[in-house]
């Protein structure tokens, strides 16, 4: 099996069979501060119950991510979108009623708490 591309900055970072693009992207944003979004279990689960950057895959919601947020604020929003998801939009019990962006969400099975 041939190692995947990925693309950062037109600069090819190639995987190994086995690992995702998550851990490729998370080595140039944690160590050297590169603005990109690496997208984890839970910037997806947040991505797609908000609506912010739905796919079916990591592949689709890092690709609609990297077109809507602005290069400047991809390192926070990259940190920002894993706390809110393994603290706030947590997979089992989600707080949607100390969400801050409740009113913005469009995940249908809302739990008040």
């Amino acid at each position: 099996m041939q190692p995947k591309p990925i693309f950062f900055d037109g600069i090819p970072v190639f995987t190994q069979p086995g690992h995702n693009s998550e851990v490729y992207l998370n080595l140039p944003l944690l160590s050297f501060g590169w603005p990109t979004i690496a997208v984890d279990t839970h910037i997806f689960r947040v991505s797609n119950r908000t609506n912010f950057a739905k796919g079916k895959d990591v592949g689709a919601v890092e690709e609609k991510l990297d077109k809507v947020v602005l290069r400047e604020f991809k390192v926070d929003v990259h940190h920002w979108l894993i706390l809110h998801g393994r603290y706030v939009c947590t997979a089992r019990k989600p707080k949607c009623g100390s969400c801050l962006i409740e009113d913005l969400c469009e995940f249908k099975d809302k739990i008040e708490v």
